[in-house]
């Protein structure tokens, strides 16, 4: 497959390919983030990076089998109050859908948050052609985050939650701690490493917080994928990331 990944990140989408035993002839990925395309190309050095999205021409990329991608979500999520569509992050979503519709690629795959009003999920279903399906990474791997997937892909059917035995907590406030549903950890977010208490810790003991290598376990990540960056990026792109067994097994129905 030829495939293109408009928000590649540390090219998770690439990782998931090749864990859904799918080959690709060309891998191409557009990110802005460099500690993130410096993170891929270690991994994957097949990848050819194009840069920024905004800056992208449809016409030099064709043809195109599988487009992929993850959309900034700050703008759509329900951690905060959000600008929503209009939002100048959130704009780059449709810059996904154009691309789709110029592009008519075979099989086609979008994450982000659940967007926090329902007006704004059924504008995407509308612009996708087709109906989000909302995913909790706690089926694969022991971390609540629950994103939404529009694909024309056939999604097999997903396993059963495990029951998960890994306690975890998160500090809340200065008075106490917010202990996880199910003893799985919380959402790794992008702010993690900026202080104020974002990386999710293993106990009540403030200090002893998950280390990247543990964020890279709950994301589904080979051990040391993110190796070679600093602490703080490390923790950035992790928490920007997607669930590598989520994707992969969505893939996987590229096979049935």
């Amino acid at each position: 497959m030829h495939v293109l990944n408009m928000f590649d990140g540390i090219g998770v989408g690439r990782l998931a390919l090749q864990d859904a035993g799918l080959k690709c002839a060309r891998y191409l990925a557009s990110e802005v983030d460099t500690h993130a395309s410096h993170v891929a190309a270690r991994n994957f050095p097949d990848i050819v990076h194009l840069g920024c999205v905004k800056s992208l021409n449809w016409v030099d990329v064709v043809p195109v089998d599988l487009l992929m991608g993850g959309p900034p979500c700050q703008e759509l999520s329900n951690a905060r109050v959000g600008l929503g569509l209009e939002g100048p992050k959130s704009r780059l979503l449709m810059r996904y859908v154009e691309f789709k519709n110029l592009l008519k690629p075979k099989y086609f795959l979008m994450e982000n948050v659940v967007p926090r009003k329902r007006e704004w999920r059924d504008t995407i279903d509308r612009a996708l052609g087709v109906v989000g399906v909302s995913i909790n990474s706690d089926l694969f791997v022991p971390q609540n985050r629950e994103r939404v997937y529009w694909t024309n892909i056939p999604i097999p059917a997903l396993p059963p939650r495990p029951s998960w035995d890994r306690p975890t907590c998160r500090y809340r406030n200065i008075d106490g701690f917010r202990w996880m549903k199910s003893g799985v950890s919380a959402c790794l977010t992008a702010r993690m490493g900026t202080g104020g208490g974002n990386i999710p810790l293993k106990s009540e003991n403030r200090g002893d917080a998950l280390t990247p290598e543990e964020c890279e376990a709950l994301q589904g990540l080979p051990e040391g994928y993110t190796s070679g960056t600093p602490k703080t990026q490390r923790y950035k792109m992790i928490g920007n990331s997607w669930t590598a067994p989520v994707v992969s097994h969505i893939l996987t129905g590229i096979r049935s």
